[in-house]
């Protein structure tokens, strides 16, 4: 469980990192990469930015990240092409959960768990 926990928050991570890698060069389209920076900025936990996450807020978000199809892209020893269609679909499906009554629901399974 502790390890699935390590897991999580290096998820997160590497999607906050990789979306600050996307506030780079837009090829001459400065409109490129608007979404994953507000994607970015919808991403993060409701209320007090400073404030620890809870364990059960961690799983549910793992939960969502896996339900969305991000933790697939992440398998193996090459990164995902953050550029590619298929990622950004994926992420965008993962915020729609994120941000939506899936997070939720999934919060309140693991806070029933004692999580």
């Amino acid at each position: 469980m502790k390890r699935s926990i390590a897991a999580s928050s290096c998820m997160l991570a590497l999607v906050l990192s990789t979306s600050a890698l996307a506030q780079g060069p837009a090829g001459g389209n400065p409109q490129a990469y608007a979404a994953p920076r507000q994607a970015a900025a919808m991403a993060s936990a409701p209320g007090d930015a400073s404030a620890p996450l809870t364990r059960a807020q961690v799983l549910a978000d793992l939960a969502v990240w896996k339900k969305s199809g991000m933790s697939d892209l992440y398998r193996g020893n090459q990164e995902p092409d953050v550029y590619s269609a298929k990622y950004r679909k994926r992420y965008a499906e993962y915020l729609r959960l994120r941000n939506g009554p899936e997070y939720q629901a999934a919060l309140r399974r693991e806070q029933e768990r004692g999580n």
